[in-house]
């Protein structure tokens, strides 16, 4: 639990999950996609176990539930369109993309791969935490 907000990333997960649970909307491009991913990442052992993250329908997880936490700890997000999941690396911007799937598993495993590789103090191209080039 979170001493600062007083939930646990149980229930930051369950409040996401429910504000994306189908039925959707007719014309809802965004909510379809990111419910998909949403089930995946949920599934993942360590991506559950940190509190997610969601704007501009991107996903990323974070340690704290404090939003003023989420930019300092560099992990990477994944964001999901009609078709097509994009794994983007910290800093969140466009033209670090990582990889690009159709299948939400597959860039939640990625993700998971990259913030593993952060908590342990490392990239997955060599570069340390928090360094851009």
């Amino acid at each position: 639990m979170n001493s600062a907000t007083g939930r646990s990333h149980n229930e930051v997960w369950d409040e996401l999950l429910d504000s994306h649970r189908p039925p959707h909307s007719e014309g809802d491009w965004a909510s379809p996609s990111m419910w998909l991913l949403l089930q995946a990442a949920v599934a993942d052992p360590l991506l559950s176990s940190l509190y997610p993250w969601k704007g501009m329908n991107t996903l990323s997880v974070c340690t704290s539930d404090l939003w003023r936490d989420f930019g300092t700890e560099g992990f990477s997000g994944i964001a999901a369109g009609p078709g097509v999941y994009s794994v983007i690396a910290h800093p969140l911007a466009e033209g670090r993309i990582v990889l690009e799937t159709g299948d939400p598993a597959v860039a939640v495993e990625v993700m998971a791969g990259e913030v593993q590789s952060r908590l342990d103090g490392r990239t997955t191209d060599g570069r340390q935490p928090g360094s851009v080039d």
